[in-house]
């Protein structure tokens, strides 16, 4: 199940990384991945809320896997 709670990670060239990226739906997460075509992204922990919510209260609610894929 996708959550707007769950943290996802986008590298960019240059180190610039975007985190916390909330989506409501696969759709909007696959519309994502595919524009930032072949960078690396992260699937990060579930947190008890969005981070642009309230950003103080975060605190993480299940551990995360991390799967290091390239795509090259």
């Amino acid at each position: 199940k996708l959550s707007i709670h769950r943290k996802f990670v986008f590298a960019l060239k240059g180190d610039v990384y975007l985190h916390y990226n909330p989506f409501a739906t696969p759709d909007d997460l696959r519309k994502q991945v595919c524009a930032y075509n072949y960078t690396p992204f992260g699937i990060g922990p579930v947190y008890s809320t969005c981070k642009i919510d309230r950003p103080s209260t975060l605190t993480p609610q299940f551990r995360n896997l991390i799967f290091d894929i390239d795509m090259f």
